[in-house]
């Protein structure tokens, strides 16, 4: 009979301490709570935090957070955050497969530099989702080839929109997709250039500021090597691709688009100097302007100013008139451009709309 009363006491007590529970737990320290201890860390969260948490360090009076996560495991970076991996490798000195120098496993910054314009068609080390900044902390330009399907190991090669050219102090942030394997550019700085957040990616523009001292930008073909101190901007701008020619300006939609040898020529609007081949020094400003004119010296402004030479010559002849001894020049058109008018002519105040060498007695 007594150990039945011992045995129900028993119960009853341990029913009792399971439905009033024993004393609460002490809450989960959060960020900005007081600590010491300074440098010691904790991962705070669960029920008491509804899902979230946090991994913290403890500054020797507070909590700091490094990192805050939610239930499902998202997180966030409340601070600055430092890639403090950088690598100054030895100079690059040839073009590059697999580009792999001492010390790239641990290496969140590359600071690379090359003794002339070099190319890295791959990089090793890659893995999902690893970042890496490459900084040009050279002169001479490095160029990141985008995949051409052949160079390097293929887990290792770029997927660019274009060949990626990095000229002195311009840098690219990379990050590596393990689901195509390949690196793949997430930022840059080179649109400080163009370059707009980027001009085709700017994977149309040339730069040569040793040899030759070019420019393009937004052409699709750059001057041959040779051709020096020649700047074309512009779609199709200077773009014949056997310009052999030195000292052009090229700015606007194929202007001065077919040269081969025609120097120190400066072309500004859609389509100007376009159809010319040779003829130098010549100046066109406006649509069409000298479209097809190819004699040296030649300078004309305005819209579809002698666009095509020949077919003036073609269309348009003097008729000229002997009226009280006065040499009148017929006016062809709305051009309103003096293409060869005999000077006597001029003194009378008539104008030659056409290309014929004098005017003619009817």
């Amino acid at each position: 009979m007594r150990t039945r009363s011992r045995l129900l006491c028993s119960s009853i007590l341990a029913a009792a301490l399971f439905a009033f529970g024993g004393p609460a737990l002490a809450a989960e320290p959060v960020p900005g709570d007081s600590c010491s201890g300074a440098g010691n860390y904790m991962v705070s969260g669960g029920p008491e935090l509804s899902g979230a948490g946090h991994m913290m360090v403890c500054n020797g009076s507070v909590w700091k957070s490094i990192v805050d996560f939610d239930a499902t495991a998202n997180g966030t970076l409340p601070y600055a955050l430092s890639l403090s991996g950088d690598l100054t490798t030895t100079q690059i000195t040839a073009n590059q497969n697999d580009y792999n120098p001492a010390n790239l496993a641990t290496a969140s910054v590359l600071r690379l530099s090359s003794d002339a314009s070099r190319n890295i068609t791959s990089l090793a080390g890659g893995a999902d989702g690893r970042i890496i900044t490459v900084m040009n902390v050279g002169t001479n330009p490095i160029v990141l080839k985008n995949d051409d399907g052949a160079t390097g190991t293929a887990a290792n090669r770029f997927a660019l929109t274009g060949d990626l050219t990095l000229a002195a102090k311009q840098s690219a942030m990379l990050m590596y997709d393990s689901t195509s394997f390949r690196w793949r550019q997430i930022a840059n700085s080179i649109d400080s250039g163009g370059g707009s957040t980027s001009i085709d990616s700017l994977t149309d523009a040339v730069t040569d500021y040793t040899t030759d001292h070019n420019m393009r930008l937004g052409s699709n073909t750059a001057p041959v090597a040779g051709a020096i101190n020649n700047v074309f901007v512009g779609e199709g701008a200077g773009a014949t691709g056997t310009n052999t020619a030195d000292y052009n300006t090229a700015l606007g939609y194929s202007a001065l688009n077919s040269n081969t040898s025609g120097a120190s020529s400066t072309a500004i609007g859609t389509f100007a100097l376009r159809n010319a081949t040779s003829g130098s020094y010549k100046v066109a400003l406006g649509m069409n302007a000298l479209g097809a004119a190819t004699v040296a010296g030649s300078a004309r402004c305005g819209y579809a100013v002698l666009y095509d030479v020949r077919r003036l010559q073609r269309r348009y002849w003097s008729r000229c008139n002997a009226i009280q001894r006065h040499w009148k020049c017929e006016y062809c058109g709305r051009l309103r451009v003096s293409l060869g008018c005999p000077h006597k002519c001029q003194q009378r105040g008539y104008w030659l709309e056409s290309s014929s060498p004098d005017c003619r007695k009817r």
